[in-house]
């Protein structure tokens, strides 16, 4: 039992004291989390819209297909060679060479265009992730400061709450929060403290009143009783059973 304790309470003496202090690492943090899971559904979406093989303009007008088919049968059909019965016969030397630079020149333009477009799609995506993280970080701080202000804002009745009680006493029972505003949890709770006041201050008026009337209650018949006396002692020839 004593070993998990510690920790926590390691942890309880690193967490701050004033409600003030946490509520601003509260604000803090949520704004961080918050931005963060929205830095990384913008990235994702980024990411997904930027494909990670981009499509390479300046294709010849024929299709696909039909390119890979005319470069493999530059390369496989021999010079001079008759085609097959029917069809047109075989490309000549120099028509065949012909193909083969335009083919290994387009191969060389789709490899470069393809590298490019994938390094501008990764640093495209490296100065967002990085420029957002910046900016992540510096509106956390923002963020941080304005959450002092509001609860420094929010905090303020509860310091006028605790002025007004420590000046309370049985002779200053007689000042009153009086806390404007909506009628929120700290305008019940000032509420409630003056309504306490208020039956207090009832309460020690009704004690001094209860003590003047007894006072004066005693004081009347310990007066005649007193006169009573000394005007029997005052008496030259006083009798026992006249100080009885």
């Amino acid at each position: 039992m004593t070993a998990p304790a510690a920790p926590a309470r390691r942890l309880r003496r690193l967490w701050p004291q004033k409600v003030r202090t946490r509520l601003t690492v509260i604000y803090a943090a949520l704004f961080l989390a918050g931005g963060g899971a929205l830095l990384g559904l913008t990235y994702g979406l980024v990411a997904a819209s930027l494909p990670a093989h981009p499509k390479v303009a300046g294709r010849p007008p024929m299709t696909q297909t039909s390119y890979v088919k005319l470069c493999k049968k530059s390369t496989a059909v021999a010079p001079g060679k008759p085609g097959k019965a029917g069809r047109s016969p075989a490309p000549t030397n120099s028509a065949t060479a012909k193909i083969a630079r335009t083919c290994s020149a387009e191969r060389a333009y789709r490899a470069g265009s393809t590298f490019a477009a994938t390094q501008q799609r990764n640093r495209a995506l490296h100065n967002l992730l990085l420029f957002s993280g910046l900016g992540l970080g510096l509106m956390t701080i923002v963020s941080a400061g304005a959450g002092w202000v509001v609860a420094g804002r929010v905090l303020r009745p509860v310091r006028v709450i605790t002025g007004t009680a420590r000046r309370a006493s049985d002779q200053h029972l007689g000042e009153r929060i009086a806390l404007s505003g909506a009628r929120d949890e700290l305008k019940e709770l000032a509420d409630t403290f003056d309504d306490m006041l208020e039956r207090l201050d009832r309460a020690f008026s009704a004690q001094r009143r209860f003590v003047a009337d007894a006072s004066h209650e005693l004081r009347t018949p310990l007066t005649v009783m007193r006169t009573a006396i000394d005007v029997t002692l005052a008496k030259p020839g006083r009798t026992p059973e006249q100080l009885e």
